[in-house]
């Protein structure tokens, strides 16, 4: 009897270390890749606006935020999908991955027929947005091809082939820029990169996951099935999009162009800080949609830990917030100041959320989490339409933090009631 028990505590204690380990690596994958690509956007970002100058940038952050959300909606929740079905089956060999990328690149097309019959009206170098609409297509493969390096915990391999695409557009920007190339060119340039960077990933993702099928005929059962999983998850996203940005909007309709600077340039600190849970979250979202139980003592730590030092950084930015903005944009930015370590305070409180939002969508329940999330949209917008009225900036901040505690009540609930029910 204590040999049987001895060999349980011992399966048990290598289990966890070799998850520990497994959720560590993946982890650290995942914050390189996304800490290379939000540097190379920043760094694009600043070269076309010293070298084309400040319209130029405004037109290129409009093309690309066009072309991103473009890319959000033809997901059509198909990436969260698909990672969560291959965690489970651990199959190369699965329909609904041909039927996810399929559905991809058909509503890719639909938008990039929009989108070249409309371009003329959205911006002055209508050219250059059609061009890169064009990215949409390589992006879908991008995106199907992440979803299932994810799935598969292939993250090691996910960053290579992102860290590639960036570096291919750093290098034909420089180049079409070293030549005095214009706003379009640069586009074109920002296009081949992702092409040629969604042919690496397309080669090494096949390796990754040997027999991968993505080409297979599909029954009309398998479109069927897809469409109303990623239908459910895309209203999801769509209501945590809207969940993420209505402190910009209540800012843009209520208070001064000034307010919204501040604001932007806060959370564009914040941001940054964010980079280390979002990556460590989806790191565990493989193991929780496989194996929950084994991991979910771990998750508990792992949200406390984040919880309290997040709570820590809040409060010492209330002393060095100054000099952070003074470093990084200049004098006269006193009241991004204030709002940082309000808007830290609620990234915080907004970790206890973010853990129930992944087990709840790990575990199948993306219905009664698209439902928690209207319901917390619905709680948030008049609170954030009457403390931005107040108080501006300062108020919409303080709005974000009420918007997370709303979060975790009405989270934690939906997940407790799930857990009570099955």
């Amino acid at each position: 009897m204590l040999l049987h028990i001895r060999r349980v505590l011992s399966k048990s204690f290598v289990t966890q270390v070799f998850i520990a380990k497994t959720v560590t690596a993946n982890a650290v994958w995942l914050f390189l890749a996304r800490l290379g690509t939000q540097s190379a956007l920043f760094v694009v970002a600043i070269v076309v606006g010293r070298e084309l100058g400040a319209a130029a940038l405004g037109q290129y952050a409009l093309i690309t935020a066009i072309v991103a959300i473009g890319n959000l909606v033809s997901s059509f929740g198909m990436d969260t999908h698909l990672m969560r079905l291959a965690s489970r089956e651990r199959r190369s060999e699965c329909p609904e991955y041909a039927a996810g990328l399929r559905l991809q690149l058909i509503i890719s097309g639909l938008l990039i027929v929009m989108i070249w019959s409309s371009a003329h009206w959205i911006t002055d170098f209508a050219w250059g947005l059609r061009w890169f609409s064009l990215a949409l297509v390589p992006l879908g493969f991008a995106t199907i091809y992440s979803a299932l390096l994810r799935g598969f915990e292939r993250m090691d391999v996910l960053m290579r082939f992102q860290l590639v695409i960036t570096m291919l557009q750093l290098t034909l920007v420089g180049l079409v820029l070293s030549q005095d190339g214009s706003l379009v060119s640069v586009l074109f340039a920002l296009l081949v990169g992702q092409l040629l960077g969604t042919l690496y990933a397309s080669y090494v993702t096949h390796r990754a996951i040997p027999n991968l099928q993505l080409w297979q005929p599909l029954q009309p059962s398998d479109w069927r099935n897809t469409s109303r999983q990623g239908l459910i998850l895309f209203g999801l996203m769509l209501m945590s999009m809207l969940l993420q940005k209505v402190g910009l909007f209540s800012l843009n309709w209520l208070a001064q162009a000034a307010d919204v600077g501040f604001f932007n340039a806060a959370m564009r600190v914040t941001s940054a800080v964010e980079l280390l849970p979002v990556a460590i979250f989806g790191a565990l979202f493989p193991t929780l949609t496989g194996n929950p139980r084994s991991v979910m003592p771990r998750l508990t730590q792992i949200t406390a830990l984040l919880t309290i030092t997040l709570l820590i950084v809040a409060t010492l930015f209330w002393w060095i917030a100054p000099y952070i903005m003074f470093i990084l944009f200049g004098a006269g930015w006193e009241t991004s100041a204030q709002l940082l370590p309000i808007l830290l305070l609620a990234l915080a409180i907004g970790i206890l959320s973010r853990r129930y939002s992944i087990v709840l969508v790990a575990q199948g329940y993306d219905r009664q989490a698209l439902l928690a999330t209207l319901v917390i949209v619905l709680l948030a917008l008049p609170i954030y339409i009457g403390l931005t009225q107040a108080h501006a900036a300062i108020g919409t901040a303080w709005a974000t933090v009420a918007t997370a505690s709303i979060s975790v009540c009405v989270l934690g609930y939906t997940w407790h009631r799930c857990s009570q029910t099955h």
